[in-house]
């Protein structure tokens, strides 16, 4: 969990950039630690691919379905979470039409 906040954080490239500019400022420039990280970081992208954004989060679902917050909703939510990844859903408005039809 930890290797997939930071790697899939929007800024860690710039992290990574900026990284390799303070070893490249030392002498002697050890690039060790960057390699091994790069390599890590590759290894992991290959195998964790970045989650799916949700196209509706809980309150969406909740006043196009008329619900109160519970269970109901996560449920909703994780449905239209497999049909993302299932790519039977794409856009908002196949979402909202995924839901009503929940």
């Amino acid at each position: 969990k930890r290797k997939s906040h930071w790697y899939h954080h929007e800024w860690f490239n710039e992290l990574l950039q900026l990284f390799w500019l303070d070893i490249a400022g030392t002498t002697p420039s050890n690039f060790t630690l960057y390699d091994s990280i790069i390599k890590d970081y590759h290894h992991f992208l290959d195998t964790h691919p970045a989650p799916v954004k949700p196209l509706l989060n809980g309150e969406e679902i909740m006043e196009l379905l008329n619900l109160k917050p519970g269970k109901q909703v996560g449920e909703v939510l994780d449905k239209l979470h497999e049909a993302q990844i299932n790519k039977e859903v794409q856009y908002k408005d196949e979402a909202i039409a995924f839901i009503k039809n929940f």
